[in-house]
């Protein structure tokens, strides 16, 4: 009986270290940024990469989507920061914002002049900042997703959003986000990027399991910096006209 028992557990010992192996060699893998990326560069600072004043009044935390490296959205960060808004990209734990979805909290407590903030992300990274604003919505002015769809239920929360999808995505794809929508409030604005893909988000190159854009990145970037500006401008006119 004895002997049975030390199989078992040395049998069980093994498996565990077989997927702590596994795990460490899965974390490992991330999607880099492509050549030219460095370009757009942030200052690292704060767990992250932050552009622009940071004493700007209207601030925007984006949270990567998973294994792809922040600096795969430097993109964002510096057209974004070009428009006087202030940008922070956060490095998340093994490249995963499923592992710290509050991140968002230490961002704002260390850019205590910004008025206004906005969180938003990619896939799954998006999927973690509308988990974020479930808890905390009361903390900020909207959330925008890029190829991401909400699991947590906002249809209560009285806070703009901003949804924008590709009508090539391969993983966040079209039947999958209409799926989801029921978890969106009334205020929410969707843009489909009709020849978008979920890749063109980034700045990683082709993810297994999209479709082929017939867009380059850039060309998807420009669209994205151009209904993200529009959509948080609009919003602070629409509050001026209000006061």
């Amino acid at each position: 009986m004895k002997k049975i028992w030390i199989r078992g557990l040395t049998g069980f010992v093994a498996l565990l270290l077989i997927i702590l192996i596994s795990a460490i060699v899965w974390a490992s893998f991330t999607y880099e940024a492509v050549e030219g990326a460095e370009t757009f560069a942030g200052t690292e600072e704060n767990g992250g990469y932050r552009f622009g004043d940071p004493d700007a009044s209207i601030g925007i935390i984006f949270y990567p989507g998973a294994k792809v490296e922040p600096d795969a959205y430097n993109y964002l960060g510096h057209d974004m920061s070009q428009k006087d808004y202030f940008v922070h990209i956060p490095t998340m734990p093994f490249h995963l914002a499923v592992l710290y979805p509050t991140k968002a909290n230490d961002i704002m407590a260390s850019y205590p002049y910004v008025e206004q903030w906005y969180i938003g992300g990619h896939s799954l990274g998006g999927a973690m900042a509308a988990s974020y604003t479930e808890d905390y919505h009361e903390k900020l002015s909207g959330l925008f997703l890029l190829a991401a769809y909400s699991a947590s239920d906002l249809t209560n929360i009285d806070l703009p959003v901003l949804d924008i999808s590709a009508g090539r995505d391969g993983l966040a794809t079209p039947e999958k986000m209409a799926e989801y929508e029921i978890n969106l409030p009334d205020q929410t604005t969707k843009i489909v990027i009709e020849e978008g893909n979920h890749a063109n988000f980034g700045d990683y190159g082709p993810q297994k399991g999209d479709q082929t854009s017939s867009l380059t990145p850039a060309e998807q970037h420009d669209i994205v910096i151009t209904e993200l500006d529009q959509w948080i401008d609009s919003l602070n006119n629409e509050a001026v006209l209000n006061e």
